[in-house]
């Protein structure tokens, strides 16, 4: 298990933050899966050939992630996003 605030994960992606994340705000985990999120956890939306990984962000916002690292603002999200250029 990990412990990162929130804050720092988005500096280490070199993305951007947008207002719903707090200084207070951990990572417990990490997953690019939706189906593997929980309190806490990181989503990682990745793009492929097969999948896309936003169209899974809502899933892992239901399971409870605490944020999501996407490239392009997702609108109807809750949780904190971390925008990666």
């Amino acid at each position: 298990m990990i412990t990162i605030p929130l804050f720092e994960a988005s500096v280490a992606v070199g993305g951007r933050f947008n207002p719903q994340i707090s200084p207070m705000d951990y990572i417990y985990h990490i997953t690019q899966r939706s189906q593997e999120a929980k309190e806490g956890t990181l989503f990682i939306a990745l793009c492929g050939n097969r999948l896309d990984g936003y169209d899974f962000v809502h899933e892992a916002e239901q399971n409870s992630a605490i944020a999501v690292v996407v490239e392009k603002e997702i609108s109807n999200v809750k949780i904190a996003q971390i925008l990666q250029s």
